[in-house]
């Protein structure tokens, strides 16, 4: 079991977004199809605008929460960005099973964090954090089905 406060996990998340979006940006230098290229561009732009959500998010939350100690079972690395290998000639669908697997890392570590939250207000700041980032990502799968159809 680990304790940390509220504001280092919420550190965590936006470090995660910051290497996501610096994972798109990699990938996106290997990419050959142009559409791919756009789509990687797209989701970089979108990991560093979390990012900085999160950095203001942390910004305008009340130091009293911001402060909160909870325990919770995760090792060293809360927020973990899968391994990725796509070579060249990686297609739209390739990038978009890694843009769900990022999704999918940080929805389950924020609903987890709810669960294991024994202060009301931490509770939910994971909870809303969880739902934003579901709505996020149904947002960006239109954008980018509406991206692809062009």
């Amino acid at each position: 079991m680990r304790f940390e406060q509220t504001r280092d996990v919420l550190e965590h998340a936006r470090t995660f977004y910051q290497r996501v979006s610096e994972l798109y940006e990699k990938l996106e230098g290997h990419a050959d199809q142009q559409r791919v290229k756009m789509l990687l561009d797209y989701l970089g732009d979108k990991a560093s605008e979390l990012s900085a959500a999160l950095e203001e998010f942390v910004g305008e939350t009340p130091e009293g929460v911001l402060d909160t100690w909870f325990q919770y079972a995760h090792n060293d690395e809360t927020f973990v960005c899968p391994d990725v290998d796509l070579g060249r000639d990686m297609s739209v669908e390739d990038v978009m099973k890694v843009a769900a697997q990022m999704h999918d890392c940080a929805v389950k570590v924020f609903t987890e964090l709810a669960k294991c939250a024994d202060n009301d207000e931490v509770r939910k700041v994971f909870e809303n954090l969880s739902r934003k980032t579901q709505k996020e990502w149904e947002k960006l799968s239109r954008n980018v089905g509406m991206l692809l159809d062009m």
